[in-house]
């Protein structure tokens, strides 16, 4: 097999994986966790009221976690598991993290897209013989979408790492305050949706380099890369 062939085999196999590996991802409710059973051990040391105080007590005592992704929130207790759609409507409440979350979930649906696309765009590049003008310019297209597709997958990435600790605007009897809100705050990290997700970002840049490599083995007079 020609090194060019392989080259385009080999991007075009890393570039399927990598959308598949991007859908997962968004699909699960997993890029941040948090678990509120730990609360009284980061109590120490902030400026709490005793209503605040016996507030977080409360929650720690009764061993809630939370995982959420782009599309929803999970409530995990010791009697049951609850996941809820960010935005819906839960008894006059609006689960609504903030508009950063619109904003993350736009970045990854794009990004899925031209993934989508690009992985097409390679297999079809592999099956089908491309001449003149096609031929020169289709590795570019492609890794033109590979780029891109892991430019809006890692802008996503970088809106939810941001602002996943905000998250706190969640349905309850009694609104929280600041000061609770900051120590609930303390307790959410990025999961492995969330780092998993960064994978495709690398990956999509592989294919596109893999392609222009491909290109010039087709071509090594071409002198463009």
């Amino acid at each position: 097999m020609k090194t060019g062939m392989m080259c385009n085999l080999i991007g075009t196999a890393i570039v399927v994986l990598a959308t598949i590996i991007h859908i997962i991802c968004i699909a699960t409710p997993y890029y941040s966790v948090a678990d509120f059973s730990k609360i009284k051990n980061d109590m120490k040391g902030k400026d709490l009221t005793q209503s605040e105080i016996y507030q977080l007590t409360a929650i720690a005592n009764s061993g809630v976690k939370i995982h959420f992704g782009l599309w929803q929130l999970c409530y995990t207790s010791p009697v049951k598991e609850d996941c809820k759609m960010w935005f819906q409507d839960i008894e006059g409440h609006s689960l609504d993290p903030g508009v950063w979350m619109r904003g993350a979930q736009s970045m990854a649906t794009l990004g899925a897209i031209i993934l989508g696309k690009c992985a097409v765009g390679t297999i079809l590049n592999l099956v089908v013989e491309s001449r003149g003008d096609r031929k020169r310019l289709l590795p570019f297209i492609i890794c033109g979408f590979c780029f891109a597709g892991g430019f809006f997958v890692f802008v996503g990435e970088m809106i939810m790492a941001t602002n996943h600790k905000s998250a706190t605007n969640m349905p309850n009897d009694q609104p929280l305050t600041e000061g609770v809100k900051d120590v609930l705050r303390d307790e959410f990290s990025l999961g492995w949706g969330f780092d998993l997700d960064i994978l495709p970002v690398i990956m999509s840049c592989i294919c596109g380099v893999l392609h222009l490599v491909a290109r010039r083995f087709d071509e090594p007079g071409s002198g463009l890369i």
